[in-house]
């Protein structure tokens, strides 16, 4: 549910679900809400809290792991690099692939 709030901050572009026309983001919402409702606004508020201080900390130890990598290791920091781009380029061909279908136009591999 924070991943959620977070994007959801982040990003003012919300993909609306295709069985429904609530937006993704309001179902993780309103579970928030009822939870909320149940256990009170101040422990709530404090549990939220303490879960995006703690996906803040491992967002920052992966950073600092990735730099020290880099400085300490430079041939394999290099090699995630290169891993990381090889998935950029599949996962656009992927996207690019489902949109044309996605409008009747389909190639011969």
């Amino acid at each position: 549910m924070n991943r959620v709030a977070v994007e959801r901050e982040n990003s003012e572009n919300i993909k609306s679900n295709e069985n429904n026309d609530l937006p993704i983001a309001d179902f993780p919402r309103e579970v928030m809400q009822l939870l909320e409702d149940k256990c009170g606004t101040e422990e709530f508020v404090s549990a939220f809290t303490d879960v995006k201080s703690k996906a803040r900390d491992k967002r920052d130890e992966r950073k600092q792991t990735i730099a020290a990598e880099a400085v300490n290791d430079p041939v394999a920091s290099a090699k995630r690099r290169i891993d990381k781009q090889v998935k950029e380029k599949q996962r656009k061909k992927r996207r690019i692939e489902e949109r044309m279908n996605s409008r009747g136009v389909f190639k011969n591999r």
